[in-house]
């Protein structure tokens, strides 16, 4: 009897950046070293660059198209995203935004706001119809 022999599936390797972004984007070092909110936001927008460009290609059946390319790009896309999101979240954890919602006491009454008489409003202004143009 034969046995059809199980597919291993490989192990996915954790993203390194350094590794899988030079050959895909073409960025300076210092720029990809740069893990900070700004330094990812260009990182993110330069795969977004790449990405459509390839689903440029790929769409027009270019010969130079690459679906492992492709495939890379999202999977770089995706883990920058996610690192972008991880400095965004522990950047507001320490900042505290100034435009929260008023307390509940600060709020108007709404028995007041009823009884407030609208002010009357001026009659609407009339525009003379091809008022540009001089009558002769």
């Amino acid at each position: 009897m034969i046995h059809r022999q199980q597919a291993t599936t490989p192990t996915a390797k954790p993203y390194d950046r350094h590794r899988e972004l030079p050959p895909l984007v073409a960025m300076w070092p210092r720029e990809i070293a740069d893990f900070s909110e700004k330094g990812c936001l260009n990182v993110v927008a330069q795969i977004e660059k790449a990405l459509r460009g390839e689903r440029r290609r790929g769409k027009a059946g270019h010969w130079t198209y690459s679906l492992a390319r492709h495939m890379s790009l999202l999977k770089a896309l995706k883990a920058e995203q996610v690192i972008l999101k991880q400095n965004t979240a522990k950047h507001m954890s320490t900042f505290r935004t100034p435009w929260r919602s008023p307390l509940p006491h600060s709020l108007p009454n709404p028995s007041s706001l009823a009884e407030q008489q609208p002010s009357e409003n001026p009659p609407a202004r009339q525009h003379k119809k091809n008022s540009h143009i001089s009558e002769i």
